[in-house]
C-alpha cells in the first residue's frame, strides 16, 4: 500500500536545507530537492532527509531497476563524505556488512574481520586504519562491560535485558566506529570526482 505524502514543515526543509548549504548533497548543485532515505514520503524527520538535485535524485537514488541500499545512504547522510556513494567505494562497504548481521558465527566473524583488514591494508594510509580498526573489532563485549562497571555503571547480575541491551549498543558502537575510520580513510585515496551526473 502506497504511503501518503506528508511535506516536512518550513523549519525542516530549511535545517536540512541550510546543513548542506541549500545545495544537492552528491554534486552540489542548486536548487535540491529533498529525498526521503527511506522512500517512506510519510517519514518526514530531518535524519530521513537529503537535499538532491532533480538529476542526483532521479538518476541515482530513484532507479526504477534496482533499489537503493539504504543502509549507505544513511552512511552518507550522517558522514557527508559524497566518496560514500561512489562506486569505488563498494568493496569496503560490502566487507562491512558483517558487522550490522545479527549472531554471527564465531568462525565466520572471524574470516570477514581478516577479509576486511586484508583488504584495507592495501589501500593508501591502509595500515594505520587496518590497526586503528582492529583494535575496535578485537575488544569484546568484556572489556567494555569492565568500562562500564570502572565508570559506576554496572547492571544486576542476572538482569538479561540490561545485558541485551547493552550488548547491543556495543554492537552498534562498533559498527558506527568502524565506518567512520572507513569514511575517514577514503579522504586519502585520491580519487577523483566521477562525472556521473550530466545536465538534462
Amino acid at each position: 500500500m502506497k504511503k501518503k505524502r506528508k511535506m516536512p514543515s518550513n523549519n525542516l526543509s530549511e535545517s536540512v536545507l541550510r546543513e548542506f548549504r541549500h545545495r544537492c548533497a552528491v554534486c552540489g548543485r542548486h536548487s535540491p530537492q529533498l529525498h526521503h532515505i527511506d522512500e517512506d514520503p510519510s517519514n518526514t524527520t530531518s535524519e530521513n532527509l537529503l537535499p538532491l538535485c532533480p538529476n542526483c535524485h532521479l538518476q541515482d537514488l530513484h532507479n526504477p531497476t534496482g533499489s537503493p541500499d539504504q543502509l549507505k545512504i544513511r552512511l552518507f547522510r550522517r558522514t557527508k563524505d559524497p566518496f560514500v556513494l561512489d562506486p569505488r567505494f563498494d568493496p569496503i562497504w560490502n566487507r562491512l556488512m558483517f558487522l550490522s548481521q545479527e549472531n554471527e558465527e564465531p568462525w565466520n566473524w572471524q574470516y570477514n574481520c581478516s577479509n576486511l583488514l586484508d583488504f584495507i591494508g592495501c589501500l593508501k594510509m591502509g595500515e594505520y586504519y587496518k590497526n586503528r580498526i582492529q583494535s575496535i573489532l578485537c575488544r569484546t563485549t568484556e572489556h567494555f562491560e569492565f568500562k562500564r562497571k570502572r565508570a559506576g555503571l554496572p547492571y544486576k547480575s542476572g538482569d538479561f535485558d540490561s545485558r541485551v541491551l547493552f550488548e547491543n549498543a556495543w554492537k552498534t558502537f562498533r559498527a558506527l566506529a568502524v565506518e567512520d575510520l572507513c569514511v575517514e580513510m577514503l579522504r586519502y585515496q585520491e580519487w577523483a570526482p566521477i562525472k556521473r551526473f550530466e545536465t538534462l
